[in-house]
């Protein structure tokens, strides 16, 4: 009996976890086409994670270095004479060429950012006030960037190409959300003279908020191209979502309690954080007629979205800002439902753990 039930336990175990693909592990970039860019969403403080009809539901926190000035270092950036602005206009990813785009003079960037000019008639004088832009109104940043999964180094690097900072104001109906303008980063080879700026840990979905009801069967609808996913083909979402829960499974990188931050060493935790489900049910062995115990393994949960553990420079002339990839932590999200779990993080830097 107990040689039956140990053999049933390591069939299940050594089951590969992510077996509807095979995950490319001799590719520098996992996460093809190279020429892919995706717009992520980032808060800079809670007030506007809560408002932001984007984002209200999504993890998010932050460790400021600045003591409080992130937004007015996204305005040095703005307003540095090395970097390019550009207009919004509507993008279709790929190819994503966002320097076609119409150029913004420092005025026009101004504007972008808040600021207005009136004529008022004061004492039979026309008198031109100026309304000045207030950085403190930049509650979030939009990163426009490339990513790199390195499955031979097991390592995660995103190039950002632009940034998009976004004002919350407070109006009338109460508070909104406006975009403020393009600007182009170049990265800085010299990072001896780099300032550490934020720690920061935040959502990023998969999917699509919409797709995530409904009667679909869950491979169908993970094979989906989803326009407004940050991952544009089922490929890369794979590539990712496989990357995860094997490095996880096979240890070969640490995870780590998300909310404690104490490794896991127990291999059943993390499949029950991955959305895995084991069943013991009593069947009759037909060879010997005896009952003996059977696991039967089943998924209620999937990954449908990642937090991402950063941490954001600074270059010396203020003019650019890079990320490093510290952490990964997969989300999981049980199925025809949003409510959602995150079990472990993946620490790609074990001595940056946050």
């Amino acid at each position: 009996m107990k040689k039956i039930n140990i053999l049933i336990t390591l069939l299940v175990l050594i089951q590969p976890i992510f077996s509807q693909n095979k995950l490319n592990t001799s590719a520098n970039n996992a996460l093809l086409p190279n020429s892919l860019l995706l717009e992520t969403l980032c808060p800079l403080d809670t007030n506007f994670s809560k408002s932001n009809s984007l984002g209200n539901d999504l993890y998010y926190s932050i460790i400021d270095y600045t003591g409080g000035k992130l937004p007015h270092q996204f305005t040095e950036i703005a307003f540095n004479s090395k970097n390019h602005k550009y207009t919004l206009e509507p993008s279709n990813y790929y190819p994503y060429d966002f320097t076609s785009y119409t150029s913004l003079n420092e005025d026009e960037v101004k504007i972008s950012f808040g600021e207005s000019k009136e004529t008022v008639v004061s004492g039979g004088k026309n008198i031109e006030v100026i309304t000045p832009l207030n950085p403190i109104e930049i509650k979030a940043v939009q990163f426009i960037e490339s990513w790199n999964l390195n499955t031979q180094a097991n390592t995660f690097d995103k190039t950002i190409k632009a940034i998009i900072p976004i004002r919350s104001l407070i109006n009338y109906s109460g508070s909104i959300q406006k975009q403020t303008c393009i600007i182009e980063q170049t990265p800085d080879k010299d990072i001896k003279n780099e300032r550490l700026i934020a720690k920061v840990k935040y959502e990023v979905l998969l999917f699509n908020k919409n797709e995530f009801k409904g009667d679909e069967d869950e491979y169908d609808l993970f094979k989906k191209e989803l326009s407004n996913a940050p991952l544009l083909t089922s490929y890369a979402r794979y590539q990712l979502i496989g990357f995860i829960e094997t490095s996880a499974h096979q240890k070969i990188i640490n995870a780590y309690d998300f909310n404690t931050n104490k490794p896991i060493e127990d291999i059943k935790s993390i499949k029950q954080m991955l959305g895995y489900t084991s069943t013991v049910l009593n069947v009759i062995d037909t060879s010997t007629g005896e009952v003996v115990e059977k696991i039967i393994e089943d998924r209620t949960a999937s990954v449908k979205s990642i937090i991402f553990c950063e941490e954001w420079y600074t270059n010396k002339d203020k003019s650019s800002i890079h990320k490093k990839v510290v952490g990964i932590a997969p989300v999981t999200w049980k199925e025809n439902s949003l409510e959602k779990n995150t079990g472990f993080t993946l620490w790609f830097d074990e001595a940056k753990v946050f």
